[in-house]
């Protein structure tokens, strides 16, 4: 029965997306001075899917249908931080885009999971959305925008990430989701 498992996803996905709403809230304490100029166009659709894509190839490396959709779900949902900025909030709209940011919701999801129909290993969940925030990072470097407050809360400064960094990027995401898939099957195994 997999309709249990990809639920579990989806809703997982979507505490992703709102913790990033919720991290950009940080970003009220930093006024951002250069107002967001929120670009609604059909490329924003080819940008979602691009990141959803990203995502789901990375999360194909688990074997299974539910994890694989997580990341890409998670992914899509790490830019709901760009919603503050839409709104018209002087803060950064990428402010999900650090470090801090993916290993707090990291293991938040992860804690979430042992809820879920993926309680099976949160570990593993905990790794498919570490996967998740790099592929993130991975499209939009290979879109051409590869700068990120990667230290934010503790540094409000911006850092450019070549564009050679995507493929290595993207495939550290697959190695983490060979390593959750590893676990599942451990796990698997076990029972």
């Amino acid at each position: 029965m997999q309709s249990r498992p990809v639920t579990s996803a989806i809703l997982l996905s979507l505490l992703f997306g709102a913790v990033s709403l919720s991290w950009s809230l940080l970003g009220l304490l930093f006024p951002f001075v250069v107002p967001y100029k929120a670009v609604y166009s059909p490329a924003l659709l080819g940008e979602v899917t691009a990141h959803f894509l990203f995502g789901l190839a990375a999360g194909a490396a688990t074997a299974r249908l539910a994890p694989a959709l997580l990341a890409g779900l998670e992914a899509v949902f790490i830019d709901s931080d760009h919603l503050m900025a839409a709104a018209g909030f002087a803060v950064d709209a990428r402010l999900s885009h650090s470090v801090a940011f993916i290993l707090l919701s990291s293991l938040l999801i992860a804690r979430a999971s042992r809820r879920s129909a993926l309680a099976s290993n949160s570990r593993a969940v905990m790794l498919v959305t570490l996967a998740s925030f790099l592929t993130h990072l991975a499209y939009d470097i290979a879109s051409g925008d590869g700068d990120f407050p990667l230290f934010f809360p503790l540094s409000v400064s911006f850092y450019n990430l070549p564009y050679l960094a995507w493929p290595v990027l993207e495939v550290g995401a697959v190695c983490l989701c060979l390593l959750a898939r590893r676990s599942w099957d451990a796990s698997a195994e076990a029972r």
